[in-house]
């Protein structure tokens, strides 16, 4: 669990949390991620499994969910990444490994991968991705060498080391492969934030690869 200032101050927990919270199911396993603000109190929780409910759901001010699909998804870290010079585009990093839907005899039954939304994301509006994220995107991770023909793609679990500079913030991810052989591979947000900002998006015009990838501040 990743609980920011826990030694500073303990949380309240806010009666918008407590209302929209109640009626959720948290399970075993399931990770948090909680943000405090002089703005707003926001828990963030994911669901892993292969049911409707699952992806990021976002608790507090505003109650978001993630959209429906019908992958299967293993969510193992969580990690906030705040911008101070700029509030405004602070970031949510989720690392989950997806079961693969090719069943052939040599393809990796999991594939790793990261999504980003954005913590000000408080869903679309009316009859358009209403208390849904409107800011999420996933990409693949890549462990192993290229040159050897090594590669593994079993996200197990990923730790963090923080740093000064939210770009410099390190995660460190285990994977293993089909073989039984395990690896380390460091990614920092920054690089990360690269990759979602920079890289064409799949299945998409050119035109629309050009629309602006930062947060805009929108009243529903």
């Amino acid at each position: 669990m990743l609980i920011e200032n826990l030694a500073e101050q303990l949380p309240i927990c806010k009666e918008s949390l407590i209302k929209h919270i109640s009626p959720f199911d948290i399970k075993e396993g399931d990770l948090s991620a909680l943000a405090e603000s002089k703005q707003s109190t926001d828990l963030y929780i994911t669901r892993s499994g292969s049911d409707g409910s699952v992806g990021i759901h976002k608790f507090g001010k505003a109650r978001v969910r993630p959209t429906n699909h019908d992958k299967e998804q293993h969510y193992v870290g969580l990690v906030l990444s705040k911008r101070e010079e700029d509030p405004s585009q602070n970031r949510l990093y989720g690392f989950y490994k997806e079961k693969s839907e090719d069943t052939g005899l040599f393809s990796e039954m999991w594939l790793p991968f990261v999504t980003q939304v954005c913590m000000t994301d408080v869903g679309g509006p009316k009859n358009n991705m209403q208390f849904t994220w409107t800011s999420q995107m996933n990409a693949r991770l890549f462990c192993g060498d290229q040159e050897r023909k090594q590669h593994f793609s079993e996200l197990v679990d990923v730790a963090t080391v923080q740093s000064d500079r939210w770009q410099d913030t390190k995660i460190y991810g285990l994977f293993r492969n089909k073989w039984g052989m395990s690896a380390v591979c460091i990614y920092t947000i920054g690089n990360i934030s690269n990759i979602f900002k920079n890289s064409p998006f799949k299945g998409y015009t050119k035109d629309q690869m050009d629309r602006s990838r930062t947060v805009l501040n929108i009243d529903n």
